[in-house]
């Protein structure tokens, strides 16, 4: 979290700098407090709704699979646009019927289909989450079926444990289950011996880089049973680091990068930006994936809000703010639920005057 802070941060004083601007965004955090499952949709409904009280004109946020729906709703009902730094569940019927969700991840189904063409696969084993399975695979299949209609590849499916502790149990499960299927499988075509020389192709697809790198430990400390593998990993957050003890091993590791951490022009307006906020925030060295993407999502919105006020007029704004403020329709804030509001208890329903022009200028932007 606090990286992500630091690239938004970051963002933050990137476009305020721009001379050519001719708006200035000022970003609100709110940091979620640890929430259960069970009540997270309430709780987390609550949180967003008692924020748009004061007002804001674009939320920014990193969702998951489980709480993407409660951002979404509350973004279209609210006609607040939703610029999210994960992928959001833009393979959903419900994500392509949102006007109001924007995602500045790429999602990796494209980067995993060219691989599996590329390496000549014809059979995956997928490791997943859940949730995101639906996700992921629907967009493999789709684009798969685009570029390439006659190029087959059989999927089997396998849910890792939500807990990270039982990793290394599963995985040595796993890793047994797949050596004894091609015994079989050997056994049945008499070709006794080739066992060895087939390596199992798995695509591990877990959300944030914590689970992706108690997997890679859980598959440090695991039983190979004299097999090949080539694990392929669905996310960008891997490092060289990551990767140190398997050089010698019969595991085959791939992973993806964005985000390259050395860029000059990177390096030189981090440093511009901790020796002016290091005083007053928490700065920290290593930045992941996720964090790149924050910073891009503050740097969409900002250049929507400057596209729309080029395009409606100085003055479209002018009424919208005071004392950061905001205000909708000539009454402060924005309100879920309009009794809420003791203030003006006559107050009814209202959504975001301006979040239709603010959400085409993120399509603009983002196209």
């Amino acid at each position: 979290m606090i990286a992500s802070l630091q690239m938004l941060r970051l963002a933050e004083l990137t476009f305020n700098s721009r001379p050519d601007a001719v708006v200035d965004v000022l970003l609100g955090t709110r940091e979620l407090p640890p929430l259960q499952r069970s009540t997270l949709m309430w709780n987390l409904n609550r949180i967003v709704c008692d924020e748009m009280k004061l007002g804001f004109m674009t939320m920014l946020a990193g969702t998951h699979t489980y709480n993407y729906g409660v951002y979404q709703a509350i973004a279209d009902s609210m006609m607040v646009p939703l610029v999210d730094w994960e992928v959001s569940d833009v393979r959903s019927a419900d994500a392509k019927r949102s006007p109001m969700t924007f995602s500045v991840r790429p999602p990796v189904d494209h980067i995993l289909v060219d691989y599996i063409k590329y390496k000549g696969w014809s059979h995956v084993v997928y490791i997943h989450d859940g949730a995101n399975a639906d996700r992921t695979l629907h967009g493999m299949f789709e684009y798969l079926n685009g570029e390439s209609p006659g190029y087959n590849v059989y999927v089997d499916n396998f849910r890792a444990p939500s807990d990270e502790e039982f990793f290394r149990e599963f995985l040595n499960d796993f890793h047994r289950r797949m050596s004894l299927s091609q015994v079989k499988k050997d056994n049945i075509s008499g070709d006794e011996g080739a066992e060895s020389v087939r390596p199992v192709h798995v695509i591990v697809d877990l959300e944030g880089g914590y689970r992706m790198r108690m997997f890679l430990r859980a598959l440090d400390e695991s039983v190979l049973v004299k097999k090949e593998y080539h694990y392929v990993f669905a996310n960008f957050e891997m490092e060289d680091a990551d990767l140190a003890s398997f050089h010698y091993s019969l595991i085959n590791i791939t992973g993806f990068q964005l985000f390259d951490r050395m860029d000059k022009k990177f390096l030189q307006n981090k440093k511009l930006f901790e020796d002016m906020y290091r005083e007053r925030i928490s700065t920290v060295d290593y930045l992941p994936a996720s964090s790149a993407f924050a910073h891009d999502a503050l740097l969409v919105a900002a250049s929507a809000l400057d596209r729309t006020v080029r395009k409606h007029g100085l003055s479209l704004f002018s009424s919208s703010f005071s004392r950061h403020q905001l205000f909708n329709r000539g009454l402060p804030g924005l309100y879920c639920r309009p009794h809420e509001d003791r203030d003006h208890p006559d107050r009814k329903f209202e959504p975001f005057e301006f979040g239709d022009e603010i959400a085409e200028s993120i399509k603009e932007v983002l196209n």
